[in-house]
């Protein structure tokens, strides 16, 4: 079944993948220090999420981009308050009840790992600490 942007989905496994702060983002900036920036995360099973986009890679180019057609890469959009476009292979996720509430930013990942002042935090699992 192919997904629509907006879509809620589940993930239905544990999923690697990375996030990149884009407040840390600046042109030019040289790849190893890009590189740097990322973060891996481990997305849980479970989590509630909006369908961004398919996504393919164009070889020679070496960029990835949104597509119209169903592809093994996708974007999905993790939070609430705050959001994170993650890059997640589309066997991870699958079509779920669209009435469900998206997954805050810090129940999607594994908390604890998270310094005190990381942006996630800014999207809070207790609705009374918005």
């Amino acid at each position: 079944m192919k997904l629509q942007p907006g879509q809620k989905v589940r993930f239905v496994r544990d999923t690697d993948t990375h996030f990149v702060d884009p407040r840390l983002v600046h042109p030019g900036i040289d790849d190893d220090a890009y590189a740097r920036l990322h973060e891996p995360h481990r997305v849980v099973a479970g989590s509630i999420a909006c369908f961004g986009a398919y996504l393919v890679h164009i070889e020679g180019l070496s960029i990835v981009t949104e597509t119209t057609a169903q592809t093994p890469l996708c974007e999905v959009i993790l939070g609430r308050t705050r959001s994170w476009e993650a890059r997640v292979p589309a066997e991870a996720i699958e079509p779920c009840d669209p009435t469900l509430e998206v997954t805050p930013l810090c129940a999607c990942v594994d908390s604890t790992l998270l310094p005190a002042t990381h942006c996630f935090r800014e999207d809070p699992v207790d609705r009374e600490s918005e």
